[in-house]
């Protein structure tokens, strides 16, 4: 009878904790990034007091940041994604005593932080005049298509945002040709695009609506600009992403990545390096220490938090 009791009361327990979970888990988003260079300061740990060679089982190389180096096309901005940052701490362990030209990889623990967005089109036909502008000239659109279901802000961390209010066509006609006299929210956008989309001497890629721009998105552009003569970002960043990832394994093409935080919750996926290995730039014969360099093709997937799930 006893037993009978206390198994009553454990089910109603966890029926109730049943309960409070949600079982409307988001599909994870996937994102595929070209190589790019990582790089930063390996400290060798003498574990035994051997010697920096040959290195011996529990020798460990520490890396308290690799960052991404800039590099046009891969780093910091990429085709469809933009604003990549990285920051890496890694601990390698040797895992079996080497001969003095080391023949087996280690074991690489990573703990990164990783931010980036995506890069999204207001146009996209192929032969729309594109003008190159001062940031400060151009309008916030975001508000429009958040208005109308086309766009979800986050903060990068996977919460949402709240929406700002969409400005009255009044003002949104008041800058034709106008250099200032912008809402906070305008000026957000122009930090982004003069970080995002400098052409040349601070310039962005802005298209000026004319009557044949309005005509290919009337529902936009009765928000934003009644008048015409507004000019409109050619592409801003979306969907934001902020978060930290965990990494580990041997060799070059097994680094599985193992977990995730905050705008990168839950991640998984793997990061490729060359078989070829690390480039060590320079060495301190005295300390062990190296400066080195290795690519990194990134393959990560996530939970968009703010898609449901709480």
């Amino acid at each position: 009878m006893k037993f009978q009791a206390a198994s009553s009361v454990l089910l109603s327990l966890v029926s109730a904790v049943a309960g409070q979970y949600d079982t409307t888990i988001p599909s994870p988003v996937c994102a595929k990034f070209k190589q790019f260079t990582v790089g930063g300061i390996g400290e060798f740990v003498d574990t035994d007091a051997s010697g920096i060679a040959p290195q011996t089982t529990g020798d460990m190389s520490v890396s308290f940041s690799l960052t991404g180096v800039n590099a046009a096309g891969e780093y910091p901005n990429q085709s469809i994604f933009r604003n990549l940052n990285i920051d890496m701490n890694a601990i390698c362990v040797v895992k079996k005593d080497q001969p003095f030209v080391p023949v087996n990889a280690p074991v690489c623990l990573y703990e990164a932080k990783f931010s980036f967005c995506r890069r999204n089109y207001i146009i996209f036909q192929d032969d729309i005049k594109i003008e190159k502008v001062k940031a400060e000239r151009v309008v916030d659109i975001r508000p429009a298509l958040e208005k109308l279901g086309r766009l979800e802000r986050t903060d990068g961390d996977g919460r949402r945002t709240q929406s700002q209010s969409v400005r009255g066509a009044g003002q949104a006609a008041e800058v034709v040709g106008a250099e200032s006299n912008l809402e906070d929210d305008n000026r957000q956008l122009q930090k982004e695009l003069f970080e995002d989309n400098i052409v040349n001497e601070g310039l962005v890629e802005a298209v000026l609506v004319t009557e044949e721009v309005y005509a290919l998105d009337e529902e936009l552009f009765k928000l934003v600009c009644p008048k015409l003569g507004c000019l409109i970002p050619y592409y801003f960043c979306t969907d934001k992403r902020k978060g930290g990832f965990t990494a580990h394994g041997t060799g070059s093409q097994d680094i599985k990545i193992t977990g995730g935080t905050a705008g990168l919750f839950g991640a998984f996926g793997q990061m490729i390096t060359p078989t070829s290995g690390i480039d060590i730039i320079s060495t301190d014969l005295m300390t062990g220490d190296i400066t080195y360099e290795f690519d990194i093709d990134l393959e990560i997937c996530y939970y968009r938090r703010e898609s449901g799930f709480w």
